[in-house]
């Protein structure tokens, strides 16, 4: 009897070891797996640094439109008093504005486009006028050797006479306000013919 007991004993404490080692190891198995599946990838790691890099070239692009430099432009207007068809036009026959802009694009593109924009409500308040059409555009500037060649759209009309003198001239005005251009060719559509250049 007391070797049946001893043997079921025996018995007893081998299963409980056997279900001890089980239960051990079944745990160490789903902790390890899940030790495994948390590490990320390579895949992983890679999106997760372009993920990163796409973030900061975003910061950096928002830091540096925040910090651009407004800079101040002048745009020119004909005076009140000159009107007909005259040649004896000179930069005192016209009223500047003061506009402030930021923009990385070319700073005579950028001022061309302001003045072809028209008035403000402030600048018609004070008085200002644009001899210039609506629907005007800059087609092109390239700029070399101090020389600006700025070519228009048709929209400027009639430029081969004085009348279409002043509009020209307000955009050379602005145009050689803006180092290094000191002075301007006018073309219409890639032209220069039958253009009287201010």
């Amino acid at each position: 009897m007391k070797n049946n007991s001893a043997q079921k004993g025996s018995i007893v404490v081998l299963l409980l070891g056997i279900i001890f080692i089980l239960v051990f190891g079944t745990i160490m198995f789903f902790y390890i797996y899940n030790q495994i599946k948390a590490e990320p990838s390579v895949d992983e790691i890679k999106n997760k640094k372009d993920d990163t890099n796409v973030i900061r070239k975003r910061e950096s692009i928002i830091d540096s439109s925040q910090n651009k430099e407004l800079k101040e432009i002048k745009v020119y207007f004909p005076k009140k008093d000159l009107s007909g068809c005259t040649r004896d036009i000179t930069k005192d026959n016209f009223d500047f504005s003061v506009r402030k802009i930021s923009s990385t694009q070319s700073l005579a593109f950028v001022a061309a486009g302001e003045l072809l924009k028209g008035m403000t409500e402030e600048e018609k308040e004070k008085g200002y006028w644009s001899d210039i059409p609506e629907g005007v555009s800059v087609k092109s500037i390239s700029i070399t050797d101090g020389r600006a060649y700025v070519d228009l759209n048709d929209k400027i009309g009639d430029v081969s006479t004085c009348k279409g003198w002043l509009r020209l001239w307000q955009i050379k005005l602005t145009l050689t306000e803006i180092p290094p251009i000191a002075v301007t060719t006018f073309s219409v559509n890639g032209s220069t013919l039958n253009i009287l250049q201010p």
